[in-house]
């Protein structure tokens, strides 16, 4: 089981995708997962040197405070 994601310039999908049907998953896979997104400027993708795995090296580079992230709950 895995999470995957696809991203346009104007939104975020996130999907599962599994080699077993998913229709065999449990809500505790599926339901009330957290997925932080970070939108990072052009101008820090070529030349910064940040672990884009880590979301508090991405945050800190941007000069972002956990209290400024919105966040979206989706039903």
């Amino acid at each position: 089981l895995q999470y995957n994601y696809d991203h346009t310039f104007f939104d975020v999908s996130i999907f599962l995708e599994s080699d077993f049907d998913l229709g065999l998953l449990g809500p505790g896979d599926t339901d009330n997962q957290v997925f932080r997104i970070a939108i990072v400027p052009a101008e820090y993708g070529q030349g910064a040197r940040f672990d884009r795995s880590n979301m508090q090296q991405v945050m800190d580079l941007l000069n972002v405070e956990e209290k400024d992230i919105s966040r979206i709950i989706l039903d």
